[in-house]
């Protein structure tokens, strides 16, 4: 069976810069050596030219490495922004970003297409997405990064993100499988089936179904029995990134055990 990066995500906005040295030298010392570049970093980098060297150069000094990226989310950096010239400058950082990162090691780059806007129709919306996607395309193609196309609650379910994959059909465009977000909306089965031909990457969480929770494995109600194999049995997932990072009643140590064990049971 093909080797699949177990990618640890850590919420690196609330970690201060002072306690980022203990902070990896824990996530080094309990194995996890794989971790989720965060865009939190990417942020700190555009405000002061850098930052993410300094990061690359502690996780270099830690035996950490990285094989999967978050990209810039949120609505300032979503790609179905309305307005040309920030639509711009969003593609000029996910540009410096995906770069970066690839330069880092990460082979995955994780996108939100982004919200419907007021008073613009969803047609509009999704070619502004498809521009942005046009441009970024061959960053990725230059850089080895696949671009991961992430499936959200309340937008982007999976039929409409495997549709424009395979309209696509490029290596360097993929999906990301968020787990808790098609756990609450559409259900997993329907969006693995959908998306299983195209996903590079995964966000491994669980909840109870109800809202998204960012629970590790078990604590929510996922069938990760079914859902482990049927993720390893994908065709081009590449890394499998944990995402409990509101989980703040686990340790970094147990948080990580419960996604490792959950990921090896099926091995």
């Amino acid at each position: 069976m093909k080797e699949i990066n177990l990618v640890h995500f850590i919420e690196w906005k609330k970690i201060p810069d002072n306690e980022l040295d203990a902070t990896m030298k824990a996530l080094s010392s309990i194995g996890a050596n794989n971790i989720v570049l965060h865009p939190e970093w990417a942020k700190r980098n555009q405000a002061g030219r850098g930052y993410l060297k300094m990061i690359g150069a502690k996780m270099k000094n830690f035996g950490i490495s990285s094989t999967a990226t978050h990209g810039l989310w949120g609505n300032e950096f979503d790609l179905r922004c309305p307005d040309e010239e920030r639509r711009k400058e969003i593609v000029r950082a996910h540009r410096e970003f995906i770069e970066i990162s690839a330069a880092m090691g990460s082979l995955t780059y994780t996108v939100h297409l982004g919200d419907d806007q007021a008073g613009q129709t969803r047609q509009e919306m999704q070619g502004r997405a498809r521009k942005c996607i046009d441009e970024l395309l061959p960053v990725a193609e230059n850089t080895g990064t696949k671009i991961a196309m992430e499936n959200m609650i309340s937008y982007d379910h999976s039929e409409y993100l495997a549709a424009l994959a395979a309209e696509y059909d490029n290596p360097s465009l993929g999906l990301c499988l968020d787990t808790g977000h098609a756990h609450v909306k559409e259900g997993l089965k329907k969006a693995v089936d959908n998306m299983a031909p195209y996903l590079v990457t995964c966000h491994m969480h669980d909840n109870d179904g109800n809202g998204d929770q960012h629970y590790p494995p078990t604590r929510g109600s996922i069938d990760w029995k079914y859902l482990v194999p049927t993720l390893k049995a994908c065709p081009k997932i590449l890394n499998a990134e944990t995402e409990a990072g509101s989980c703040e009643d686990l340790s970094i140590s147990a948080n990580w055990e419960l996604f490792e064990n959950t990921w090896a049971e099926s091995k």
